[in-house]
């Protein structure tokens, strides 16, 4: 479950965020009030989306800061980053469940986008190996069908056509040869 530890005058409150839209503000009726007179009535929100929380700058007078930057507009939260209000340090911590990770991995684009190249490569692969080892098969069996002679099928054919030179044998001088 995610968490803001929000530290203003060397006070700590921590709310934790059960609704998936949190206001931040001067106003009471935001969901995390904070009383620093840098911070605008509704100052920024934080805001659920799948599986991540959001923060949106609400178009404050003195602005929002994400780890010390200033920002407009949006930006996705990660587990211990600061948000800073005038001299407001809040800090998000998202305890999220490793399996959500998981699936949130599992299920996100990229991973679904590798997980088809990888499935039509090894696809491709085993196909052309098989249609290669089906081809040698059936030309090996013509090549017998036709009377080939093995050494042929083998492609130990020389360039005069004939089949493999054999080693010219030395006089052996055990067998009665000739000493050189």
């Amino acid at each position: 479950m995610a968490s803001l530890d929000v530290i203003a005058d060397g006070k700590e409150r921590r709310f934790h965020l059960k609704d998936d839209v949190v206001s931040i503000g001067r106003e009471i009726s935001c969901t995390v009030p904070v009383q620093d007179e840098k911070a605008s009535r509704k100052h920024c929100r934080i805001e659920r989306e799948g599986l991540h929380w959001i923060v949106e700058d609400l178009e404050s007078h003195n602005g929002t800061y994400l780890n010390e930057i200033q920002f407009k507009g949006k930006k996705r939260l990660a587990n211990g980053d600061v948000i800073r209000i005038g001299h407001t340090w809040i800090y998000f911590r998202d305890t999220i469940h490793p399996l959500a990770w998981t699936w949130a991995f599992l299920t996100s684009p990229l991973f679904i986008r590798w997980s088809i190249i990888t499935i039509m490569v090894g696809t491709l692969a085993f196909f052309g190996y098989a249609m290669i080892s089906t081809m040698n098969m059936i030309t090996q069996q013509k090549d017998r069908e036709a009377g080939m002679p093995e050494w042929k099928r083998r492609g130990a054919i020389e360039e005069n056509g004939e089949g493999p030179k054999k080693e010219e044998k030395k006089d052996d001088p055990k067998k009665g040869g000739k000493r050189e």
